[in-house]
């Protein structure tokens, strides 16, 4: 099964991008899961654009706060992936705590990378070539 879904989720991300996921791959997992999948990828788009950044920008003290806020909004989705799967223990309010900490760090996180210039006004990452936005998480829905 979970090669089943990684084929699928290779397949969406491929074919429509962090757009698509929620339409073709959602039915699948559940509203929490498809939360963690589609945050854990933009995540890691926003990581990558940070690297490569400061491989041609270099600022230690600028990719330590990067850092440090990327590392926050990870702990608020391990955060949720462990309260997903202790579900017999957990409850609502608990994964609404996981997902408003995330919002709150992902917030921040666009709003440090806008500062620094990894991110333009309009969302879109600061490239020579072609237009690459940081999708807006599902999880920012989430109420």
């Amino acid at each position: 099964m979970k090669r089943l879904l990684a084929v699928l989720v290779a397949i969406c991300l491929v074919s429509t991008g962090c757009a698509g996921w929620q339409k073709q791959v959602g039915p699948v997992l559940s509203d929490a899961e498809a939360y963690v999948a589609d945050a854990q990828q933009i995540l890691y788009i926003a990581q990558v654009a940070a690297n490569l950044f400061f491989l041609a920008k270099p600022s230690a003290d600028a990719q330590a706060k990067v850092e440090k806020v990327l590392a926050d909004a990870h702990l608020a989705v391990d955060t949720a992936i462990r309260t997903t799967h202790a579900a017999k223990e957990a409850n609502a309010e608990q994964l609404d705590a996981a997902w408003a900490d995330f919002q709150t760090a992902y917030r921040e996180l666009v709003a440090l990378m806008k500062d620094l210039g990894i991110l333009g006004a309009d969302g879109k990452f600061a490239v020579k070539r072609g237009t690459v936005s940081l999708p807006e998480p599902l999880a920012l829905r989430h109420k």
